[in-house]
Parts: C-alpha cells; structure tokens; sequence
C-alpha cells in the first residue's frame, strides 16, 4: 500500500502557515486566493496518488501474470504426465487383448492381425511368406491321462520352446486355437521353413513330456508348412488353407512330422 501521509502533513503545514499570516502578522490574505493556491496543490496530491495506484496495479498484474505462467507451466507438467500414464495403460491394455493368458504368447486376435499385415507387405514387395500350423499329438488323449492342469503345463512348455525357437524379431508365434500354435514367417524360403519345422519337432521331443497316450510315449507335434509368394488375385485365406491342409496330412501320415503344401 501506499504512504500518503506526507503529502497531508504538506497540506496541514501549509494551511497552518496561511491563519499565521493572516490572524497574527495581520496580512490580508484573501480566503478566495485559498482556493487557488490549494488547487494545483490538490491537483498534485491526486495525482501522485493516482500515480502509486497505478504503480501498485501495474506491480499487482507483474505479480498475478507471474503467477498465472507458473499455474500454466505446473498444468502443462501434468498434462504431460497424465498424457504419458494414459499411453503407458493403452499400451499394456494392447498388449494384454494380444496375449494369450494361458501360454504368454500372443493369441488368435493377434495373429489375425499380424498375418493380415506380413501378407500384404508380401504381396506389395512380391516376396515369400511362410506360415506353419503345429497341433500337439494326441493331447485329448494327454488331458485325460494326466488332467487339466498337467495339459496347461504342457502347453505353456510347448508354446515357450516356440518362442524360443523364434530366432528373428520377424517371426511372429501365436496359440492358434486349443493345442495349436501357428508361426508366421515372412521373408523365408521353403527350405528354411522347413528347418524351423524339423528343428521344433526335434525340440519339442527333447522336452521329454511322458505321454502314454502316445504311440511315441512322450509328447510330440505335427507340422503343417505353407510357403507363397503372394499374387494380386490371392488372398490370405489361400495360405491358411494350405497350411491346415498340410497339418491334416502330416497327421494323417502318422504325427510327429511335416508336410510342406505346395500353395501352387
């Protein structure tokens, strides 16, 4: 706040100094000339008054646009931070519709997507994609055998010995329904996709699962191989249905092995 009190005692003193001069020198001051010597003087008081308080508003909005650009810099801070968390749960809400509870792999949804993609990125650079679908052999028999939880258990092991096989950051594994699993494999020529074939059905026997069920008394899988350089007029479903041809064929061979379709 401002200090007005020397501009009143100004005042004060000059209005004392004027009743000396006229009551007890005996100079006559007209009470009129008052009025004229007090105005410019009353003038100036107010303006100087107004002067501080314009002083003090201009100081007072200083202060309040400080204020305020430090409550936007504080709000943009948490906006920001806010922005993040919500990527951050959108992310792990994605991953989580993409994942198979069961085995950790992605699930049917994501594989969906995924072949969709690698098939028309095949088909727009004319290059080779392969697709395996694998079935656990005799695993109804392995349920009833060993119970539900032990099939859970051989699933998951299954399912990781995949993943692990997986070597490029290209090649996408997903539980394709029940006790299949399906390998998306872009860019890889039927000879290589029949290597990653051989390499899992040796891989998953050195897993070692007793399954008395089974002609081979462990656990053991069937593969089904399709490799397509895509064309215009083919669609994906072409490549789904060879390799579920090829699977039921390996099966039907006798399990335990592959068969490569020949999508031609």
């Amino acid at each position: 706040m401002a200090d007005y009190s020397g501009n009143a005692s100004l005042s004060s003193d000059f209005l004392g100094h004027f009743f000396v001069l006229r009551t007890v020198i005996g100079v006559d001051i007209r009470y009129p000339y008052l009025v004229y010597i007090l105005f410019p003087i009353a003038m100036g008081i107010t303006a100087f008054i107004n002067l501080r308080l314009v002083n003090d508003a201009i100081e007072s909005l200083v202060k309040s646009k400080n204020q305020m650009t430090e409550w936007n810099r504080s709000l943009e801070e948490m906006v920001k931070q806010r922005t993040k968390e919500l990527e951050e749960s959108n992310n792990k809400l994605e991953a989580i519709s993409n994942t198979d509870g069961l085995t950790g792999i992605g699930n049917r949804r994501y594989f969906d997507n995924a072949l969709a993609t690698e098939w028309s990125h095949a088909q727009r650079t004319s290059s080779n994609l392969a697709l395996i679908i694998a079935d656990v052999d005799c695993f109804k028999n392995y349920n009833d055998i060993y119970g539900h939880p032990a099939g859970d258990e051989c699933l998951r092991l299954v399912a990781k010995a995949f993943q692990d096989n997986a070597r490029r950051e290209s090649h996408l594994v997903a539980r394709y329904g029940g006790e299949e699993f399906a390998v998306v494999l872009p860019v890889l020529a039927a000879d290589q996709a029949i290597l990653f074939a051989e390499i899992m059905i040796r891989k998953i026997r050195e897993l070692a699962l007793p399954h008395s069920g089974s002609p081979f008394g462990c656990v053991t899988i069937s593969l089904g191989v399709a490799v397509v350089t895509p064309k215009p007029d083919q669609k994906v479903e072409d490549l789904l249905k060879a390799a579920d041809a090829a699977l039921y064929l390996a099966k039907n061979k006798g399990r335990n092995q592959y068969v490569l379709w020949d999508i031609e």
